[in-house]
């Protein structure tokens, strides 16, 4: 856990002081760093989707509902698998949103 805070820490110091910059404010410390494993989400099956997203995500465009996470991914229960539903979510929404 103390590795993965020193892998995170700095770089989000570094986006924070970027932040702050651009929008002329003073960073904010990090007072509290700990490191927390993916653990509390194993599900027992995947998500196999009948509809929109090929199971990557959930899409219901007839009303307005959408839904991403690891449960949706090949790598359920990880983090990976929540990016890889997410992005994938957010690339299917602003390309319908494109095509409006």
């Amino acid at each position: 856990r103390e590795a993965v805070v020193r892998e995170l820490v700095p770089p989000l110091q570094r986006l924070l002081s970027e932040l702050s910059d651009a929008v002329g404010a003073a960073p904010p410390e990090v007072l509290v760093a700990e490191g927390h494993r993916w653990g509390a989400a194993f599900p027992a099956s995947s998500f196999a989707a009948a509809g929109s997203g090929e199971g990557r995500f959930y899409l219901d465009e007839r009303n307005a509902f959408a839904a991403c996470g690891d449960y949706f991914s090949p790598f359920p229960g990880r983090v990976e698998g929540a990016w890889i539903s997410g992005t994938l979510l957010a690339d299917a929404l602003l390309a319908r949103q494109a095509t409006s």
